[in-house]
């Protein structure tokens, strides 16, 4: 399995950490100059729309002239595996459709559909006889329409009976991922820590938050630094064993 590390942009102040990362998942709005000899470095990169992002601040857009945008990155910077503008909340399942199709055809290869558990089980089973590479959004607690954990098992396994692999966008549960097998998954968690003073422990397969009620943490720096190398060790672990 693949562990993508998300959010990468707090590291600036050490790119040398960087370059021990191996799957990389960065949003198109929040990529930096100094981050984008990773794109190619990395040995797995994904671009997320940032649409989500977008919409959360309550930001009017042209969404074509956004697309067109998210489009000319890709392309220059020959990003191989990018992800739909799935905004369904705001324009419409047949919009974002419209959209990835547009998508498709400025940047000449696939994208990655982002299921959502509004768009039905027909189409979920449809994407992924059409695609090689699917995601499923709404399991990180930020959906409207939230998937229960009792119906990953199903998910996964439809996507593999049709040859297609699977992102979960957002899920790290250590406990979790031993038990549903998605082909990738992402996580900003270890970049909160530092924001609470929690550290982060990786140990035996497991990532724990050791929690410090009432502390503050001087060295935050330091403490994200951390927090970011016990998730490279998970990054490995998954790579390995799940």
């Amino acid at each position: 399995m693949h562990l993508y590390i998300a959010g990468t942009g707090l590291l600036k102040n050490h790119p040398k950490q960087l370059e021990q990362c191996k799957f990389i998942l960065e949003s198109y709005l929040y990529v930096q100059e100094w981050q984008l000899p990773f794109i190619k470095s990395a040995e797995r990169f994904l671009l997320d729309s940032s649409a989500f992002t977008f919409m959360k601040k309550k930001k009017e857009a042209d969404w074509d002239v956004y697309l067109r945008n998210y489009a000319d990155f890709i392309v220059e910077h020959n990003i191989k595996h990018f992800f739909e503008l799935d905004i369904d909340y705001v324009v419409g399942y047949e919009r974002v459709k419209q959209l990835r199709n547009t998508l498709e055809r400025f940047v000449g290869r696939q994208c990655i559909p982002v299921w959502h558990k509004q768009r039905g089980a027909d189409e979920y089973r449809s994407m992924c006889k059409d695609y090689d590479y699917v995601a499923v959004g709404g399991i990180a607690g930020q959906d409207k329409n939230p998937i229960p954990e009792k119906y990953f098992a199903s998910l996964i396994d439809i996507a593999h009976e049709n040859g297609a692999m699977l992102h979960g966008l957002g899920y790290t549960s250590s406990i979790g991922l031993s038990k549903y097998r998605f082909d990738s998954v992402d996580s900003t968690t270890w970049n909160v820590g530092a924001k609470y003073g929690n550290f982060c422990q990786f140990r035996n397969g497991r990532m724990r938050q050791l929690i410090t009620p009432g502390k503050r943490c001087i060295d935050r720096e330091g403490l994200m630094l951390h927090n970011y190398g016990e998730w490279l060790k998970f990054q490995k672990y998954a790579d390995i064993y799940l």
